[in-house]
């Protein structure tokens, strides 16, 4: 027998694998995959952390012009800024007929304490997401039981990601007949696609 192994022998041992080479080359595809696909999945979080506060700010505005309509009483919506940041720290909580302040659970109460906070408190439903802007006399949203009729204005909201990141913005607005919807300031639907430019 000849100290060369021939192939059919090889075959034999059932010897299968990849070799060094083609481990390394999936291993570089997958590190360039993952490269290029974390930054997109980081955006869509933050861009999907945006529209939940707007969203839950709006559905809270629906129930305070919905809860004005049922007790046939004013329904305040006091929102509050706080100094630090970025973001800068807010609240905003539900109250009858007086204004609250959210920064103390109990002053805002329709049933029951309701107030929702965002910016950098530790307590915050939504830490990274800024309340830039609120143009409402006195920074409140008043809601008559004369057909839900409210104070217009408008909540402007931002989302900054990371120092480099793009920041995204939506506003909130609440026109004169109580009407509530959710735009994108700068115009740039595409940026959070389903939201039209205000």
């Amino acid at each position: 027998m000849s100290a060369a192994w021939t192939d059919n022998q090889w075959k034999d041992l059932g010897m299968k694998g990849f070799t060094l080479i083609e481990l390394l080359v999936t291993l570089a595809v997958l590190v360039v995959s993952l490269a290029i696909g974390i930054p997109t999945v980081a955006s869509q979080l933050e861009r999907q952390r945006l529209a939940d506060a707007a969203e839950t700010i709006a559905r809270d505005l629906y129930l305070a012009r919905a809860e004005s309509l049922r007790r046939n009483r004013d329904v305040l919506v006091s929102f509050a800024t706080l100094s630090g940041g970025p973001p800068v720290p807010w609240c905003y909580g539900l109250s009858v007929s007086d204004p609250c302040d959210c920064n103390s659970v109990d002053s805002c109460r329709l049933d029951r304490p309701l107030v929702r906070r965002g910016g950098d408190q530790a307590a915050a439903a939504y830490p990274a997401v800024s309340l830039d802007d609120v143009s409402f006399v006195a920074d409140q949203i008043r809601f008559s039981p004369q057909r839900g009729l409210a104070n217009a204005g408008t909540l402007r909201l931002s989302s900054r990601p990371g120092e480099v990141a793009q920041e995204y913005r939506l506003a909130v607005v609440v026109s004169p007949l109580g009407r509530i919807r959710i735009c994108s300031p700068t115009g740039e639907h595409r940026v959070i696609g389903r939201y039209p430019a205000c």
